[in-house]
């Protein structure tokens, strides 16, 4: 049997949907994931090029397959097909599991333990692309590496600083950048969500990072202290890792 998988076309919900995309591959023989824009898919397919059984495309769930749509809403139609469809309304299994953050959270309302997350999550290094990136930058001897998405995001020292914000097509080749850098520090994006996740399967070396937890100033992902419960700050900090430093203003 097929599957299909679909949830909303952002980066760090595939992240977040990589252990999951994993555990439900084991029993099918092929995975297709869904797409509506075409700038994703090279990134899933690269994060998922280990397993010649799941492919990245842009398109509809049809056919002889069964779908997991892991988008929460209702509103989504139903997919012309001829196997099981799988959704927070119609879920893997009657299990239900607390969350406390928006990536378990797909999981949880699918009936699936949020544990396979992390546990699941893999991603094989592209160590000759990481090398090729490393060689274009070309950094400074003592530097820094940041994630700003405009000048002046983050409180910190501007000498020798790299910062990783669309320097290159996919940011899982700057791994080696940031496993050479003096400091790393981070903004709650797909670039400290993927980061978290390699040094949570010691993937990449467990270097400090100090996580800017004041930078994102959307209603939605603002957060003003260790007292706030944010979602999606709340996907680095569940677990905990001991070399993450938030800061907070």
């Amino acid at each position: 049997m097929n599957l299909t998988f679909q949830i909303y076309d952002a980066f760090g919900d595939w992240i977040s949907a990589n252990g999951l995309i994993r555990h439900l591959a084991e029993g099918y023989e092929t995975v297709t994931l869904i797409h509506d824009t075409p700038a994703v898919v090279p990134f899933t397919t690269d994060m998922f090029r280990d397993n010649p059984k799941i492919k990245a495309i842009v398109g509809t769930p049809s056919g002889d397959c069964d779908v997991v749509d892991a988008r929460v809403h209702e509103s989504y139609q139903t997919p012309n097909i001829l196997g099981r469809y799988f959704s927070s309304s119609n879920r893997l299994s009657d299990a239900h599991y607390p969350y406390s953050d928006n990536g378990s959270g797909f999981y949880s309302k699918l009936g699936v333990n949020p544990e396979h997350r992390t546990s699941d999550f893999y991603y094989m290094r592209d160590l000759k692309a990481e090398l090729e990136v490393f060689e274009m930058v070309d950094p400074p001897k003592d530097y820094s590496v940041i994630c700003e998405m405009y000048d002046g995001m983050l409180n910190v020292d501007r000498t020798n600083v790299i910062n990783l914000h669309r320097l290159t097509d996919n940011f899982a080749h700057t791994l080696k950048l940031i496993e050479n850098a003096k400091e790393v520090h981070l903004i709650e994006n797909s670039i400290s969500l993927f980061l978290y996740h390699m040094q949570m399967i010691d993937a990449i070396d467990s270097k400090p990072i100090t996580l800017h937890a004041y930078a994102r100033k959307e209603p939605h992902r603002r957060c003003d202290g260790p007292e706030c419960n944010n979602p999606y700050l709340n996907m680095l900090k569940c677990p905990h890792l001991h070399n993450w430093n938030f800061i907070w203003q």
